[in-house]
């Protein structure tokens, strides 16, 4: 079975906390929401996420969980009471992370930069740093729009340092090459990220927002698959 992209970002975007917990638990929620090209705004959804040391739970509209000891990624269908198990140590995934980490370097020379502003969303203060990287012949434009605090005492860069081929081990040899590498990854933790896409003329724009961030004990059931689940 292939690994959906959702879940490949999902073991990426998993690292974003782990360098922060030293022995804490966190639960955060996010808002996301959508506008189509007209400007009409999606129906929001609420995403729950949990983090415990190697394991993450992701509620939106199913649950993903993610276990980087074993490597296994277990959906659930709470309509069904089912579920299912991938394996998170496949070479097809091996080669999305190595990827993604070649043109994660490559971005950090270019695409990544401050612009100085600063406002408070909700309760942090955050600074802003967009990221446009180059779509390429005949690519879709992407821009980013980050709103990051570093309040919450988790660096973004962290983001990709998960899985078998980790970003920030991967960044070691570049780094050696060009210590100003470092010096562009950009520091906090996404308050408001706005992704704007735009497909020949069409924009589309997701937007993400948390709203609520919290380091505490985290359960052990709350990473198991229900027992009446199949």
């Amino acid at each position: 079975m292939a690994i959906s992209i959702k879940v490949r970002l999902l073991i990426i975007i998993m690292a974003a906390l782990v360098g922060g917990l030293h022995g804490e638990g966190i639960y955060f929620e996010q808002i996301k929401s959508r506008k189509d090209p007209k400007g009409s705004p999606g129906n929001p959804t609420l995403i729950k996420t949990w983090l415990d040391g190697r394991q993450m739970r992701i509620d939106e509209k199913s649950t993903t969980l993610i276990d980087q000891v074993t490597g296994k990624i277990i959906t659930l269908d709470h309509d069904a009471k089912s579920f299912t198990v991938l394996s998170g140590s496949s070479d097809q995934l091996k080669k999305d992370i190595a990827d993604s980490v070649t043109q994660a370097v490559r971005d950090l020379k270019t695409a990544y930069r401050p612009t100085g502003l600063t406002k408070k969303i909700g309760a942090w203060p955050c600074s802003q740093v967009l990221y446009t990287p180059d779509a390429g012949p005949g690519g879709k434009a992407v821009s980013v729009e980050y709103w990051l605090t570093e309040e919450l005492g988790v660096n973004f860069y962290e983001v990709y340092n998960i899985g078998p081929d980790p970003f920030l081990k991967n960044l070691e040899p570049y780094a050696r090459r060009d210590r100003s590498l470092l010096d562009k990854l950009p520091r906090g933790f996404p308050v408001l990220t706005i992704t704007r896409l735009d497909a020949g003329g069409n924009p589309v724009v997701d937007e993400l927002r948390l709203t609520k961030f919290e380091k505490r004990k985290i359960e052990a059931e709350t990473f198991k698959v229900p027992r009446d689940y199949q």
